[in-house]
């Protein structure tokens, strides 16, 4: 499989590219539905810490590459200052994701109007020694987010391995399809709040 990829945050971001994979996509396109989330992300770390609003940043970035709706909302949910390194941070998360309309409960596809919708690979990597900062996630969030937000997502063929070891350097790998909008266009479609 042809893929491009473009480096986002310190992760490898690969999406379907080429004619052939272009054609796959393409084959495989579908109606989709958006489907409405709200959770409370509780971060634990162990090595690594965020700021309240450092975190919602890595969150927002992580929604958008997972296929989440370009109007999803992260608010942090602060007990120390906002800009505050906290082992605790936390914070509401309200985003929309795209299932196919024929997988789609009945009532949420009644409500929603569809939009096209295509698998996209996407794959997120950090090689050891490739530290969390303001730009990059850190070990721990990314399995953290695969383990209880990614689920939100209609993915498939998920293939993981992560070694993030307390107050070492850590790496991690995973790659996955989801189902998202075709394009930026039909993101915006179907919007309901």
């Amino acid at each position: 499989m042809l893929a491009s990829g473009v480096l986002l945050l310190g992760l490898s971001f690969d999406h379907l590219g080429g004619a052939a994979d272009a054609a796959r996509a393409e084959s495989q396109a579908a109606p989709g539905v958006w489907h409405q989330h709200d959770y409370v992300f509780h971060f634990l770390g162990v090595t690594s810490t965020y700021s309240c609003s450092g975190l919602a940043d890595q969150l927002q970035r992580l929604l958008r590459q997972a296929g989440a709706r370009p109007d999803a909302r992260v608010q942090p949910l602060c007990s120390l200052s906002p800009t505050q390194p906290d082992t605790l941070a936390q914070a509401q998360l309200r985003f929309w994701s795209l299932m196919p309309a024929a997988e789609a409960p009945v009532a949420t596809a009644a409500r929603s109007a569809t939009v096209p919708g295509i698998w996209r690979h996407v794959q997120w990597q950090q090689a050891r020694g490739q530290g969390a900062d303001q730009a990059n996630p850190g070990c721990e969030l990314v399995q953290q987010f695969s383990k209880v937000v990614l689920p939100f997502f209609t993915t498939r063929d998920p293939h993981s391995q992560f070694d993030c070891t307390p107050r070492q350097a850590s790496s991690f790998s995973i790659s996955f399809e989801v189902f998202s909008a075709a394009s930026d266009d039909s993101a915006a479609a179907g919007r309901e709040h």
